[in-house]
């Protein structure tokens, strides 16, 4: 009989993040007018399928693949999609990534969806992924909360699409270092004190 991975908890959040935001991306499609809700519908079918097929997911992630694509609502939506950002810090701590980009840089989805890609196994190299010493992680997770708090610092003084965004990546991504340092079970249960 096979041992679980040692970090299944973290490999399993960060499998959501990564179909919470394909389903996202999904809305996004028929948003933008690309493709019909009842055509990607069917590809939300299949996320569920494969995310059940891999073990389940998050609360927040099963939660949105019930959902019809073109039927999500903007909250959940936004959540959805920077869930690539979380994704992002969850494989930053696992040692996946090398490094962690400033928040005016976008996780790199292509990379992130290659670890568990939507039609086939998840990469080999999942295998090895080991959290990164408790020392590297808080000492990330500090300053990963001074970022937090600048972009805040800049998106409340002058409040654009343009501010917004680095704001939200570097909350995801301190959200994902909090929740992996910590011990909640579900990363929608981190309390954020930046």
């Amino acid at each position: 009989m096979t041992q679980p991975h040692p970090h299944q908890r973290e490999l399993i959040t960060l499998m959501s993040c990564i179909v919470s935001w394909r389903r996202a991306v999904l809305e996004a499609q028929v948003r933008d007018g690309v493709a019909e809700a009842a055509v990607l519908d069917g590809r939300r079918a299949l996320l569920a399928t494969y995310t059940l097929a891999a073990g389940g997911a998050d609360p927040f992630t099963e939660d949105v693949l019930q959902v019809g694509v073109g039927q999500m609502e903007e909250p959940h939506f936004l959540e959805a999609l920077f869930r690539i950002e979380a994704a992002l810090g969850i494989a930053w701590a696992l040692g996946l990534v090398p490094a962690l980009p400033a928040p005016t840089v976008g996780a790199d989805w292509k990379r992130l969806s290659d670890v568990f890609p939507p039609d086939g196994a998840p990469a080999a190299s999942l295998r090895d992924a080991r959290l990164r010493p408790a020392d590297e992680l808080q000492r990330a997770l500090g300053e990963w909360k001074a970022l937090t708090a600048e972009a805040r610092k800049v998106r409340d003084a002058n409040p654009t699409h343009e501010t917004a965004i680095p704001f939200s990546r570097a909350f995801e991504r301190t959200r994902a270092l909090v929740w992996v340092t910590g011990q909640v079970p579900w990363l929608e249960d981190v309390a954020m004190d930046v």
